[in-house]
């Protein structure tokens, strides 16, 4: 995960001009935890992107500002949001999420994310994404998804593709390194 975490972060800073930082988890769970925690570390603009998300191209990443939420589409949210308010077409995947943490409400949207992902998984949570809609819902917050050509999940990209997103892939380096080659071929 590490090397796959490195060259995540080595692309985002070529291709989107941006600053990194790496989080390490010793276990699924604590990156479930960590991936809605970790953004209170940040007092300002902030983007947040899984280590299997590749970027393909260049392609200059905006400061996320105000009370807007921004996040890659999710596009296959299954039965995940039956009996909440979200409405999953409208929902928004974890793998790139950008926020203005310098803002009071969305400091508290991701502390009632955290609350929300403690009460229905206790302490060893295996997702993060759907509490992060349902807090994202249940606030005045405006949610913006970007397009699919951030997070495309073919191992055969379009040309218009940004980024690729190994998603549930079980060999996610080696997934990404064909969907890369295929991308440049």
């Amino acid at each position: 995960m590490m090397s796959m975490a490195e060259e995540a972060s080595r692309r985002i800073q070529f291709y989107g001009g941006v600053y990194t930082c790496i989080f390490e988890a010793s276990t699924k769970q604590e990156c479930h935890r960590m991936k809605l925690a970790s953004w209170l570390e940040f007092r300002g603009p902030a983007w947040h992107f899984d280590s299997d998300l590749f970027m393909l191209r260049n392609c200059a990443i905006g400061q996320p500002c105000n009370e807007i939420l921004i996040g890659n589409p999710d596009n296959a949210p299954g039965g995940k949001y039956h009996g909440t308010c979200v409405d999953p077409t409208h929902a928004i995947n974890s793998s790139l999420v950008g926020m203005d943490m310098s803002q009071a409400r969305m400091r508290n949207l991701v502390k009632r994310s955290m609350e929300i992902q403690l009460e229905i998984s206790g302490p060893d949570p295996v997702e993060d994404e759907r509490f992060l809609n349902m807090a994202a819902w249940e606030s005045p917050l405006m949610i913006s998804r970007l397009s699919t050509r951030w997070n495309w999940c073919s191992i055969s990209p379009p040309k218009d593709a940004i980024a690729v997103h190994a998603a549930s892939q079980e060999d996610k380096m080696k997934w990404l390194e064909q969907a890369v080659k295929n991308y440049e071929s």
